[in-house]
């Protein structure tokens, strides 16, 4: 997520109560690649007609259906020591 200033070590505050609109930040659980253990990653939520995905900030990955991943919630804020 360093395309959206979030680095190694920063803390995302996520507030699952809060509904996800188009644009928004949101973290997921998705499938590992391995198709062991799910793994958290930070999103941006892209709203379409008839289908929802989940959209990284590096274009070198593949954006992924919403329905193949379970929504945590949206991100509020980012938190980074100094």
């Amino acid at each position: 997520m360093i395309a959206l200033g979030i680095y190694d070590g920063d803390q995302a505050i996520i507030d699952t109560r809060q509904s996800a609109h188009h644009g928004d930040l949101v973290a997921a659980l998705m499938p590992s690649e391995e198709g062991d253990d799910d793994v958290a990653s930070l999103k941006i939520l892209e709203l379409g007609h008839d289908e929802a995905w989940l959209v990284a900030a590096n274009s070198a990955y593949a954006p992924i259906r919403l329905k193949e991943c379970t929504m945590l919630g949206r991100v509020t804020t980012i938190v980074r020591r100094l």
